[in-house]
């Protein structure tokens, strides 16, 4: 479940952190929405508004809104305020959260909308920018929603479905203004609910301009472990800033890794690094296949199975060793046959003496040169 609820908040970032033309005239659910004058030089402003206003000055266009519904639609409208979202990309606040940003500048001409079935119609706004406006990007939007939430349930489980799309207005305040990334703190994480390797990586726009960063990572770590990753972020709008998820593609071990950032977008290209410590082994989105600690483990691990299947190996032999010499000896006979020995005269009785009994020559030989006598064989 932990899983399962990891992906499905990685596939919501993603999703909202799509740029600011995938706010299209598509329906959803039942409607849609689109400017009405776009430009026809600038295909971007069929998805959003693209509009320079000078401190002090207005701008006047309006929004078409479209029924795809069989039945009438009762629909909010609302300015909102351009946020960055976690994985980058433009997203916007909801209708009832406070407006802090550019939304206050924006001003539909209402605020409400009754929709006939397969119907359309223009829905003016105004933009104010005040006199003091810093220059630069300043990024709001107008939200069109359902005004009667449907209610979804599933067992226990109880949802409110708010339906709703968002045009972007992008407003340039002329004036002296440069791009800029800044790179902050990092760490080596998994990422929540999961156990896939993440460098998090705080990166920011402390400038005056929409800036859309280029990352180049360079991980080291236990082993010679080395890879680097490049990798396109979207917009990131001025004055904000977020904790990026960078998702590894390999597998990491625990250990101690040495991370190199290098960002480019902003005016200059910036370069951060960072000693991270990873106490959990995490998995790779490309390669999950876990590595060895390192080298030098790898061998100590390989020579202590060879010794202990050494020991157990000579265990086993000597068990055996004894089982055969108690089966042998179970079989030998209480008194062991005699042994006829081959000898001359002269060194039967000498063996004699040496022993302290006389050596006799056994009787019926055939041969008098050769003498028989009985020992039993000592064990």
């Amino acid at each position: 479940m932990l899983r399962i609820l990891g992906v499905a908040t990685l596939l919501v970032a993603l999703l909202a952190s799509l740029n600011l033309a995938t706010a299209a005239a598509d329906p959803t659910g039942g409607f849609g929405a689109a400017p009405a004058h776009p430009d026809p030089n600038d295909p971007a402003t069929r998805a959003y508004f693209k509009a320079t206003v000078a401190p002090g000055g207005t701008y006047i266009d309006a929004v078409q809104v479209t029924s795809a519904s069989d039945a009438p639609l009762s629909l909010l409208i609302s300015p909102v305020d351009g946020l960055t979202g976690q994985t980058s990309g433009a997203v916007y606040a909801n209708r009832d959260v406070p407006i802090k940003k550019a939304g206050a500048w924006v001003t539909p001409s209402i605020s409400a909308l009754n929709l006939a079935p397969h119907a359309q119609t223009l829905v003016p706004f105004t933009v104010r920018v005040p006199a003091g406006a810093t220059p630069g990007d300043h990024l709001a939007g107008i939200a069109i929603e359902n005004a009667a939430p449907q209610q979804a349930t599933a067992g226990q489980f109880s949802v409110k479905e708010i339906l709703r799309t968002v045009i972007g207005v992008e407003i340039l305040v002329p004036g002296p203004a440069t791009p800029a990334v800044r790179l902050g703190k990092m760490s080596l994480r998994p990422l929540p609910g999961t156990h896939v390797a993440t460098l998090t990586i705080a990166l920011g726009d402390p400038g005056r301009l929409l800036v859309k960063p280029h990352l180049t990572v360079t991980l080291r770590g236990p082993g010679g472990y080395h890879h680097k990753v490049a990798r396109q972020l979207d917009t990131i709008l001025p004055g904000d800033t977020i904790h990026y998820p960078f998702l590894w593609p390999d597998s990491l071990i625990t250990g101690t890794y040495h991370a190199t950032v290098v960002a480019t977008g902003g005016d200059a290209p910036i370069t951060e690094t960072a000693t991270l410590q990873l106490g959990h082994i995490l998995r790779g989105t490309t390669n999950p296949t876990v590595p060895s600690t390192s080298h030098d483990l790898r061998w100590i691990v390989l020579l202590a199975v060879t010794v202990v299947f050494l020991l157990v190996v000579a265990v086993a032999w000597r068990r055996r060793a004894r089982r055969r010499d108690r089966r042998a000896a179970r079989r030998a006979p209480a008194h062991p046959a005699d042994v006829r020995v081959h000898t001359r005269p002269g060194r039967a009785r000498a063996d004699a003496r040496k022993r302290g009994r006389p050596g006799r020559p056994r009787e019926g030989a055939d041969d008098p040169a050769v003498e028989w006598r009985a020992e039993t064989p000592s064990r």
